[in-house]
């Protein structure tokens, strides 16, 4: 059994005339190196596994470099060490590769929305929000990635390319990777989340946005170019204060005569709300077309019946809408960032309802019934007709503020019911 160090140039020499020839390595014991007459060159270690020894091909040498063969050596007496001979090593890699290609980002992000129990995602209310961040910003960069082979640095990429345009949606992105690698740590898909550590990487500031009421009506003139359903969806989410999601979602069930009830699975904070609708907020739904079998409000047909979506790409044709308005009416030539509104949200909406309450004669306790808020502990059930009474004096006070504003009606005098 001949020994010698293997280098590239001992792999390389003349073959012998007739037979094989065997050469053991001297750095990595156990690793040989077999030259056949042919000139076909090959690796094979010889281990022993429970007083058994085994000769194993590691490969040819158009397969494997030297460094490649020597690794995959000491790999086999690793393995022959803890009694695993290199057939069963070769079982267990292979049904490891197996589960890693099936035991995808895509389908382990799928599994923890189809999971109900606790930490799952099935029963999120944002469920559908995080689908299309998944679609949008994730599957297309790590879908059919094995979870196991994405890194940390895997994870930086993604939200920092996310960050340079979107930066709050970045940091959103990284939460919700952050919460599917944990979940798949629970569920013993993952060892360790790569995610762990990573800092947001956009700082968010509190926002006190209030719009002022030449923007309201600014807005307004706006909200009547973008056409059905989203002129209807932009106005009653000025009139009532309630969430994008919560008025894109209205059905028609919730919706009584002029009082709008939300139930609580459709609420951020599960405890339902109801809404008294003004005249004003009544007339705009009173107008919307209902497509028979249609249980949604707001719709758009081709889509079927489900709430709308889109609130960005249509955000921007608004904002778009309000700087030609802009421009046209100073005799210029459009310049978006010049025409534009100050940055605005569509929250914003919601926030410029609660503040201007108060200065309408509105209670704070009332103005923050009428966004759904629980104010100190559940009163009982009988106090609840007249908090509705009183939302509804505050609604129809804001409305008419609006009406005011859009169409110089007079304002009536105001003062908060007690």
């Amino acid at each position: 059994m001949p020994t010698r160090k293997l280098t590239d140039r001992v792999v390389r020499q003349k073959p012998p005339e007739t037979g094989f020839v065997e050469l053991f390595d001297t750095i990595t014991p156990g690793l040989a190196l077999r030259i056949n007459a042919g000139g076909r060159r090959s690796y094979f270690v010889m281990p022993r596994v429970n007083k058994k020894q085994y000769k194993h091909k590691l490969g040819t040498t158009d397969q494997l470099t030297l460094a490649e063969a020597r690794e995959k050596a000491r790999d086999v007496f690793r393995n022959a060490a803890n009694g695993i001979a290199p057939k069963e090593a070769a079982r267990r890699a292979a049904r490891e590769a197996e589960r890693a290609q099936k035991n995808t980002f895509r389908s382990t992000a799928e599994a923890y929305l189809e999971d109900k129990g606790k930490g799952g995602g099935a029963l999120l209310r944002s469920k559908d929000q995080i689908v299309r961040r998944l679609e949008k910003d994730i599957f297309p960069q790590w879908g059919g990635t094995p979870i196991l082979e994405i890194t940390k640095i895997d994870v930086r990429e993604l939200v920092e390319g996310i960050a340079h345009d979107r930066p709050i949606a970045a940091n959103r992105t990284l939460a919700l990777v952050n919460r599917i690698f944990n979940w798949a740590c629970k569920k013993d898909r993952l060892d360790t989340s790569p995610a762990y550590g990573i800092d947001p990487p956009s700082v968010e500031i509190s926002r006190d946005r209030v719009l002022t009421d030449d923007e309201i009506v600014r807005l307004w003139a706006g909200f009547d170019k973008l056409g059905h359903p989203f002129n209807a969806v932009f106005k009653i989410l000025l009139l009532t204060a309630q969430r994008r999601s919560e008025v894109g979602g209205i059905m028609w069930s919730e919706l009584k005569g002029d009082l709008w009830t939300l139930p609580g699975e459709r609420t951020k904070n599960s405890n339902g709300n109801t809404v008294p609708l003004s005249p004003l907020a009544k007339e705009i739904l009173d107008e919307i077309p209902k497509i028979e079998q249609f249980e949604h409000v707001f719709t758009m047909a081709r889509k079927g019946d489900r709430p709308v979506s889109g609130w960005d790409k249509i955000k921007k044709r608004l904002d778009k809408i309000i700087a030609q308005t802009v421009a046209g009416e100073a005799g210029e030539e459009l310049d978006t960032e010049k025409h534009a509104m100050d940055h605005w949200t569509i929250h914003d909406l919601r926030r410029t309802v609660r503040t201007n309450l108060p200065k309408l004669g509105i209670t704070p306790d009332t103005a923050e019934r009428v966004l759904g808020h629980t104010i100190g502990r559940v009163r009982g059930v009988y106090d609840r007709h007249a908090y509705d009474e009183q939302k509804r004096h505050a609604l129809e006070a804001w409305a008419r503020h609006v009406e005011t504003l859009i169409g110089g009606k007079p304002k009536d005098n105001i003062v908060e019911m007690r």
